[in-house]
């Protein structure tokens, strides 16, 4: 061949690849806008709640939330979903919340939790979780792609990620001062507990085990905290030759401690009580094993005591979006504790249906996942709203729900708030854009906290008759 006709050929094949480079960018842009579109809902519903105030957190979504009070000011702290560190509001005035500072955490990790007593603050770091990829469909990919392009990826796998628990001092609300870490020493930790005193209460990952264990961390020196003791299943552990059954023997915590008594919501392996009265010894006291037919491989995801009537909240979580089939079906229940060897299932509360006017005719079809997420959790806080009737539910798509326990065999709805569609995609998930509400927190005076996935903090309350 000739060498015209040599340079023809590679301006041919030049021209191929670009053309094909060109179609594969539009097909990237097409993907990652049509996952971008906004959701359709572009009204709340409400039933016996107002609407407060919002704050879009500087473009950052929030997970879990905390507070304190110090003088006479009202401080809320947000975990962040899509963002690594975590947020300070000033919430004195619900109206009007102030965001005050963001800190940023380390790179390469998860900053999902966040616990805040006594003037401390811990937070989690984590290994993301970047199975949950593998729901996503091409145009989430194609969005992730833009988005990271933009902004630099949320996780370079092979990099080191930190993984355990930092310690501060929010003293001064508004400028945390790190005092310590604890490293995990796997994928670190994940929902964890304190509600001030000598010891924090982690679901921790170590290596060796399969998920997260239960681990109470000592921080009498909170520069240098240090583990007291530690509880797993038999299933968790690698050297046991204990074959687990099924995906989902873990504890997702919080751990809820009372007294001596720490309630653990384990997964698959149901909801357990330990005796803590020695923290280098914790043993078991009792356990509900819920059917395998309810619940994903978070089989028991949030377990909330009722000291006062010797009752307890449990709840799933949703792993599926749609109501595709998870392995168990989605709830929240009563559990009986007045013989705490043997907790026993009382009565399961009402599933949300749509209000009057919405466009769909349940919440499965609504998009994302639908069932409960997480409860309010008061940890014993005098700052936090207590009731031994009253239950507030985070409900993915069904948005904040509220029941009334105090007839414990008939469950009542008795309010709720939905909020509209996001109108900016922030993350991967839900794979349709809709509203998922995450994790809710009452403060004393009667305010509900709302984080949701792709959307700023609601401020609501309760109006009941």
């Amino acid at each position: 061949m000739s060498a015209r006709g040599r340079r023809s050929r590679g301006v041919r094949a030049a021209l191929g690849l670009l053309a094909g480079l060109a179609l594969g960018a539009g097909v990237v842009g097409w993907g990652a806008r049509e996952y971008a579109r906004p959701g359709a809902v572009r009204a709340s519903f409400a039933s016996n709640f107002e609407r407060v105030g919002y704050h879009d957190l500087a473009g950052r979504p929030a997970f879990k939330l905390a507070l304190q009070i110090v003088g006479d000011r009202w401080y809320l702290y947000t975990a962040h979903f899509w963002d690594r560190g975590w947020s300070i509001l000033d919430v004195t005035e619900p109206a009007a919340p102030e965001l005050l500072a963001f800190v940023p955490a380390p790179p390469n990790t998860a900053t999902l939790q966040i616990q805040v007593a006594a003037r401390l603050m811990l937070t989690s770091l984590e290994r993301p979780p970047a199975e949950l990829l593998r729901h996503a469909p091409w145009q989430g990919f194609a969005w992730l792609l833009v988005h990271s392009l933009r902004h630099g990826p949320p996780l370079v796998p092979w990099r080191e990620s930190p993984a355990g628990v930092l310690v501060w001092s929010v003293r001064d609300p508004a400028r945390p001062t790190l005092l310590g870490t604890w490293e995990a020493g796997g994928t670190g930790t994940h929902r964890n507990f304190y509600a001030g005193g000598r010891y924090a209460h982690l679901a921790a990952n170590a290596p060796g085990f399969r998920g997260h264990r239960y681990v109470i961390l000592d921080l009498a020196d909170p520069a240098h905290p240090v583990e007291a003791g530690s509880w797993h299943l038999p299933e968790q552990e690698l050297a046991s030759g204990v074959a687990p059954e099924r995906e989902g023997y873990y504890l997702h915590g919080p751990a809820h401690v009372v007294g001596d008594r720490a309630y653990l919501p384990y997964g698959v392996g149901g909801a357990i009580i330990l005796d803590v009265s020695d923290p280098s010894r914790p043993h078991e006291v009792g356990r509900l094993r819920p059917d395998a037919s309810l619940g994903s491989v978070q089989g028991v995801h949030s377990f909330v005591p009722i000291p006062e009537r010797r009752l307890a909240i449990i709840n799933s979580e949703a792993h599926e979006e749609r109501c595709r089939p998870d392995p168990g079906r989605a709830y929240t229940a009563l559990v009986d504790l007045s013989v705490e060897t043997e907790p026993r299932l009382l009565s399961f509360f009402p599933e949300p249906t749509p209000p009057e006017g919405a466009p769909y005719a349940s919440f499965c079809e609504r998009g994302g996942r639908a069932g409960p997420h997480n409860q309010h959790h008061d940890n014993g806080l005098p700052h936090l709203f207590h009731s031994d009737h009253l239950v507030y539910v985070a409900h993915f798509d069904a948005g904040l729900r509220l029941y009334d326990t105090s007839d414990p065999q008939r469950v009542r709805e008795v309010g709720y708030f939905v909020p509209a569609d996001p109108e900016r995609r922030y993350g991967v998930f839900p794979t349709e854009l809709v509203t998922q509400t995450e994790d809710v927190i009452v403060d004393a005076r009667g305010y509900a906290y709302l984080s949701d996935k792709n959307q700023g903090l609601y401020v609501v309350r309760a109006r009941l008759p």
